[in-house]
């Protein structure tokens, strides 16, 4: 099974307000629900996120639309009527979506900050936490294992909240979640950043960087 990674970076963009041609040609109720962020950082990165989805349909899943974006109970997000399955994350300047035929997926991307792991020692059970503190580089093990959880919640359609990080057990480059085993793997997709990808089977992944100036004369 191939998942695509499709990612773009902000960094060189210098109007602020770069992001409002793309987020006039998402549909209307996508719009309404991005515009209820308050930070214009917010704002454009989940605008970036659906138009990488876009993108990345229109390349992989021809004939499938944003307009048929919809969410399950919990909030995991599907395109109706196609067998896509997709999986978008960010963290400060860099945006990522992983698209797959049929299987679902999870990707999460972190930048990577000096951080007081003490305070997270509660997420962890006691062979991770170990693990981690054993670590040449604490802090490195500490995200890697960060993201292979949140990827594993959202390839399982879960929602990212403290109970459900502390249900997962990693073991090795696996991750136990109840009674399923996620395979996960680490991608380097920019300097400074993390990132894993999770599903239930072993995967073979291609990333494809996306400039923002090629969304932008898409349309």
């Amino acid at each position: 099974m191939r998942v695509f990674v499709y990612f773009s970076d902000t960094t060189r963009q210098n109007d602020p307000e770069w992001y409002m041609p793309l987020l006039q040609t998402l549909p209307a109720s996508m719009q309404a629900g991005i515009r209820a962020y308050e930070s214009s950082g917010q704002v454009s990165l989940r605008v970036l996120g659906k138009t990488l989805l876009r993108h990345a349909l229109q390349q992989q899943f021809p004939g499938s639309s944003l307009d048929d974006y919809r969410h399950t109970p919990p909030k995991a997000p599907f395109i109706e009527v196609s067998t896509a399955q997709f999986s978008i994350s960010h963290s400060e300047q860099l945006v990522a979506c992983a698209i797959a035929d049929g299987m679902p997926v999870g990707l999460d991307v972190e930048r990577i900050h000096p951080i007081e792991l003490p305070l997270m020692q509660a997420y962890f059970d006691a062979i991770n936490w170990e693990q981690i503190m054993q670590a040449p580089d604490p802090a490195a093990c500490f995200y890697r294992y960060w993201t292979m959880k949140e990827a594993t919640l959202k390839a399982a359609g879960l929602g990212l909240h403290e109970t459900a990080l502390e249900q997962c057990h990693i073991r090795g480059e696996e991750v136990v979640l109840g009674a399923r085993i996620y395979q996960t793997q680490s991608i380097t997709l920019e300097t400074g950043y993390i990132a894993s990808l999770a599903a239930v089977v072993p995967v073979e992944v291609e990333m494809i960087p996306v400039p923002i100036a090629a969304l932008m004369d898409t349309f």
